[in-house]
């Protein structure tokens, strides 16, 4: 089985170290600007079946996000990072969840994560996160890159959620098929 994750967020909330920290348990306080996308391939056991997952961190900056709804289409989920210690880093999260839903009308999981919490327990941005991903049916985590807290956390939830999400997706699929073969079973 084959699922793809995709990063999401405004620049700078820390994509690229969640992936880093997530794949090879590294933290690098300087990082370059993602232009398009970056991809990590991963594999895992998920109810002992081999599962290989495609991590796309996407770019943050504007200028560099216009191919970007290319990176969404046919996503299982989606990661909606923004930065906890940044005030007003979760109000950009709405046009990245609106362009990736554009691009995904079969469905996806989602989950928001308010990243750096290493640096700020601000429980104002934690309960507008919280809300933020209720209002989009979306999970909520915290984590920090840097000492790793909650990393594993988040992307473990979100493959799950996207190995669910496409079983359900190939079950439908069968259930529908096998129904339309009915209907074509009966008299003349």
């Amino acid at each position: 089985m084959k699922v793809k994750i995709v990063l999401l967020g405004p620049m700078s909330v820390g994509k690229t170290a969640l992936c880093n920290r997530f794949k090879y348990d590294k933290f690098e306080q300087n990082y370059q600007v993602t232009i398009g996308a970056g991809i990590i391939d991963y594999q895992t056991k998920v109810n002992g079946k081999s599962v290989d997952v495609q991590i796309w961190d996407t770019a943050g900056m504007e200028r560099h996000r216009s191919l970007s709804p290319l990176y969404y289409r046919d996503a299982d989920a989606g990661i909606f990072v923004y930065d906890i210690s940044e005030k007003g880093s979760i109000n950009q999260l709405e046009r990245f969840y609106d362009e990736f839903m554009a691009q995904n009308d079969r469905g996806f999981h989602g989950i928001v994560v308010a990243n750096k919490s290493d640096l700020n327990k601000n429980e104002a941005a934690l309960e507008e996160g919280n809300k933020w991903a209720t209002m989009h049916g979306c999970e909520f985590t915290t984590a920090s890159a840097k000492i790793g807290e909650g990393v594993a956390e988040a992307f473990n939830k979100a493959i799950m959620g996207a190995v669910l999400r496409s079983t359900n997706t190939a079950t439908k699929s069968i259930i529908l098929k096998n129904a339309d073969d009915d209907e074509k079973k009966g008299c003349c």
